[in-house]
């Protein structure tokens, strides 16, 4: 899991510096207050979250990004996880 996660995470500041996607802009998809803010959606390689006012504009780039990264099997596990505000960031909340 932590490979994945390094994948996606040099994935995306690659396409970053590529389309010359402004920092500032792309982390406001994932800025939160509180839970309900929070919305999942299909991530590259698995469930992600996002603000529901910009998860539009999130899946869109998840959805560009599946042709640049190779996903280990089993991403999108059942059921699908809650979206939660952690630390002012939308994430899924996975328990274990």
């Amino acid at each position: 899991m932590i490979k994945v996660g390094i994948v996606l995470i040099i994935a995306f500041i690659a396409v970053a510096i590529i389309n010359d996607i402004k920092a500032p802009e792309k982390t406001r998809w994932f800025v939160c207050a509180k839970d309900e803010q929070c919305v999942v959606i299909n991530g590259a390689c698995g469930w992600t979250a996002a603000n529901k006012k910009y998860a539009n504009d999130a899946q869109k780039f998840q959805n560009w990004l599946k042709d640049f990264v190779k996903c280990a099997p089993g991403g999108y596990p059942e059921p699908q996880p809650p979206a939660v505000c952690v630390q002012n960031k939308c994430v899924v909340s996975v328990s274990e």
